[in-house]
């Protein structure tokens, strides 16, 4: 009896090394952690946030969770505002300091 089993965990030992032997090799790719390409955004306080950029949050119906601010030569004074949505998704919205929305 012992002699069966330990011809079973052999047998089934090789059909596990040969199936996953079938499998390709999955490559590993580093991880690049991705930073802003213009500026480093700094925190600051919700209520530091421009009139505008607050007024076009709020036509969007967005709770806003944080905000910070970054300086770009280009654009001047760059907003990134973590908000709830309705249906209570967090997401970054970029805008400048005139409430225009950014693509990022």
């Amino acid at each position: 009896m012992k002699k069966v089993l330990v011809a079973l965990v052999i047998v089934m030992g090789l059909v596990f090394s040969v199936a996953k032997a079938d499998e390709p090799l999955k490559k590993k790719s580093p991880k690049v952690e991705q930073r802003d390409s213009r500026e480093d955004f700094t925190p600051i306080e919700v209520n530091n946030l421009p009139e505008a950029v607050i007024d076009e949050l709020s036509c969007e119906g967005a709770l806003i969770k944080e905000a910070f601010i970054a300086y770009s030569r280009s654009e001047g004074k760059l907003y990134k505002v973590i908000i709830l949505s309705s249906d209570f998704h967090e997401q970054a919205v970029f805008l400048n300091e005139r409430g225009n929305i950014l693509n990022r």
